[in-house]
């Protein structure tokens, strides 16, 4: 979340809701994002909102999943 001071107020998870709630309405089995290795405390935060770790790209970004 940008600006930083806006960070830890639930405002992310709040949109992960939203996209999770729409892509159920809509038929979405999964929902995928891509977050920097060097953002351990993004990781975290969605491995804490039930996605998972599925592969690491050529760049260094790890892929994560959540079954809907």
């Amino acid at each position: 979340i940008y600006p930083s001071d806006l960070r830890g107020k639930g405002i992310g998870f709040e949109m992960f809701q939203y996209c999770r709630q729409y892509g159920i309405k809509i038929g979405l089995k999964t929902l995928c994002l891509t977050v920097s290795e060097q953002n351990p405390s993004a990781q975290i935060a969605y491995q804490r909102w039930g996605f998972h770790k599925v592969r690491r790209s050529l760049t260094n970004e790890i892929y994560m999943e959540i079954m809907l």
